[in-house]
């Protein structure tokens, strides 16, 4: 059964986002905010999207893809899962699943 974690990335103005809550102990140490799509922007699409990961030996992500959510998010959440970085001191290698949430500003 996967590990699980879930990840908020509250994306406004100025891509305003942060990790919100793990529930084990992997520790992502390095993230990077996925790039909200123009096309949606235009669309006002909003929504979470739900990425299986995989996570090796060093801590580098690898081989994720999307569990669900919409599909002009899809590839931005990809995009960035693939940067992050989680500490070697977890146990690894681990597979999650991750949540992150595009929220247009109000």
């Amino acid at each position: 059964m996967p590990r699980r974690l879930l990840i908020f990335a509250g994306l406004f103005a100025l891509a305003g986002w942060a990790p919100a809550r793990a529930q084990q102990t992997l520790k992502l140490i390095h993230s990077v905010a996925p790039k909200y799509p123009q096309e949606a922007k235009d669309k006002k699409i909003e929504g979470d999207v739900v990425l299986h990961i995989e996570i090796n030996e060093e801590g580098a992500v690898h081989d994720p893809w999307v569990i669900s959510g919409p599909k002009e998010l899809r590839d931005a959440a990809l995009e960035a899962v693939k940067q992050w970085k989680y500490s070697k001191d977890g146990p690894l290698p681990a597979s999650s699943d991750v949540t992150l949430a595009f929220q247009l500003p109000k």
